[in-house]
């Protein structure tokens, strides 16, 4: 799926039936007025959330 094909929406459905957490990279990685943040700070908070779900993650990108 490409650009408003409900992405974000099938991957926290996905995560909720299989009991995992949805990481949606959307939100770390932009601020407000669509202000990219750095790939670095971007990859920390990525691999934190990853870290502190053991049992399972899902993203939608």
């Amino acid at each position: 799926m490409f650009g408003h094909g409900g992405k974000s929406s099938l991957a926290a459905a996905i995560a909720h039936e299989a009991g995992s957490t949805h990481i949606n990279l959307d939100d770390i990685r932009l601020l407000p007025n669509w202000v990219e943040r750095p790939d670095d700070e971007v990859l920390d908070d990525v691999l934190e959330m990853m870290e502190s779900n053991p049992f399972g993650w899902v993203t939608d990108q």
